[in-house]
C-alpha cells in the first residue's frame, strides 16, 4: 500500500511511471490500461490540481501496488484525493477558500467526507465546532453545481431550517462568531 502526495505521471515503455512527491527515486509503474482508467475517474482532482486557482493543492494518492520484479512495484489499482496545503480532504476547488479562512481564523471545525455518497451536495461542507453546544454547518454552494446537486443542497438547507450559506462565485461572507469558552 503506498500513501504519499502525487507528482507526475509520464509514459514510458509498458506504461506510465508514477511519481510522488515523498519517492523521487523510486517511481510506480502502472500499465496503459490501469493508469488511463484511474485518470479518466479521477479527472476532476487532476484538474484542480493543476488549475490556476491562486491557492495550493495537493493530489494524494493511495494505491494497492504488488512487486512484480526485485525493486519495481506496479500499481494495481489506486483512488486519488483533493486536499488543501494543510492535508485537509477537499471535494473540489469551491471549498479551498472556505478551509483556508477557518484555518486563518485559527477555527475548530470538521470537514464532513463523503465517502461513496451518492450526492456531496447534501453534506454540510464543513461543521464549525466553536460556536455553541452544537455543530453549526457551513455550506458552500459553487456555480458549477449541476441542477440535482443544486436541490440536494436546498433541501438540505431547508430541512435545516436555513443556516450559513456561500456562494463560491461571490465574496466570502463574515463566519458565524466563535462562542468563548470558559474555564
Amino acid at each position: 500500500m503506498a500513501l504519499a502526495e502525487f507528482k507526475a505521471a509520464e509514459v514510458c515503455p509498458g506504461g506510465y511511471r508514477i511519481w510522488l512527491k515523498h519517492m523521487p527515486d523510486a517511481p510506480l509503474l502502472a500499465s496503459a490500461k490501469t493508469w488511463e482508467r484511474i485518470a479518466k475517474a479521477y479527472a476532476a482532482v487532476l484538474e484542480a490540481r493543476d488549475a490556476d486557482h491562486g491557492q495550493r493543492v495537493r493530489a494524494v494518492v493511495t494505491a494497492l501496488i504488488c512487486a512484480r520484479r526485485e525493486h519495481t512495484y506496479e500499481i494495481d489499482t489506486a483512488t486519488l484525493l483533493l486536499a488543501s496545503e494543510h492535508w485537509i480532504s477537499v471535494d473540489g476547488a469551491h471549498e479551498l477558500s472556505l478551509v483556508q479562512a477557518l484555518v486563518d481564523a485559527g477555527r475548530y471545525f470538521v470537514k464532513p467526507l463523503r465517502y461513496d455518497a451518492r450526492c456531496a451536495a447534501a453534506f454540510a461542507n464543513a461543521l464549525l465546532l466553536d460556536t455553541g453546544a452544537a455543530p453549526l454547518p457551513l455550506h458552500v454552494c459553487s456555480p458549477f453545481m449541476t441542477p440535482h446537486e443544486r436541490e440536494a443542497k436546498a433541501a438540505t438547507l431547508r430541512a435545516a431550517g436555513g443556516g450559513w450559506v456561500w456562494s463560491a462565485d461571490e465574496p466570502i461572507p463574515a463566519l458565524p462568531p466563535a462562542v468563548t469558552r470558559r474555564s
